[in-house]
């Protein structure tokens, strides 16, 4: 791994994790941030939340936009998109479209990708059109894209929502709210599969 692909995935890591604990802090004092957006409290939790985490995030983000782009590595042994899709494991309790998602990606089937991502992502055509466009520069961007929708569909499946966030933030540029909110959806669908 080089040192710049080490310093984006850390980046991005704790972009993913401070998200999370920005979206549990809002929840947790949402009636006092909303007195204070409204002008009911002066100094109040719009201040608190950005000085104990908005910030950071801030800064994090920052830094994550002034990295150089990946380069390829000249001795990056380069995967047979058959090898690829093999490779995803069939969890259980994650939603099988994830592996129907890299074949659309091979086949180079965008509207095919967007469907897929539309209902695995519970979002309207537009934005699950943004998130396949963002997929598909990330695949001829980096080899690494295919096999982190197995990652993906492992985090799903075992329930480790700061990897799928990172994965969501990195495979389909998934942000804020819309983050958490995709990962929702990726676990309503795994777990209406192993209900099944």
């Amino acid at each position: 791994m080089t040192d710049n692909r080490a310093a984006r995935e850390t980046l991005v890591r704790a972009r993913a994790i401070l998200q999370e604990r920005l979206v549990e802090r809002l929840v947790d004092v949402r009636e006092d941030f909303l007195a204070d957006a409204a002008g009911g409290v002066f100094e109040g939790e719009i201040n608190a939340v950005f000085d104990h985490i908005g910030s950071r995030l801030s800064q994090v983000s920052q830094m994550l936009a002034v990295l150089p782009e990946q380069q390829p590595s000249d001795n990056a042994e380069e995967s047979s998109p058959s090898e690829s899709v093999a490779s995803l494991p069939a969890e259980e309790s994650a939603p099988p479209q994830l592996a129907m998602l890299a074949g659309c990606v091979q086949s180079n089937d965008v509207d095919g990708a967007t469907k897929l991502i539309a209902r695995l992502f519970d979002t309207d055509m537009r934005a699950a059109g943004r998130h396949a466009d963002f997929l598909f520069r990330r695949v001829a961007e980096s080899t690494d894209t295919l096999p982190q929708l197995g990652q993906l569909q492992e985090a799903v499946s075992r329930q480790r929502a700061n990897d799928a966030l990172v994965i969501l933030n990195s495979c389909f540029g998934c942000n804020g709210p819309e983050l958490v909110a995709t990962l929702t959806a990726l676990q309503a669908a795994g777990a209406s599969r192993q209900g099944a």
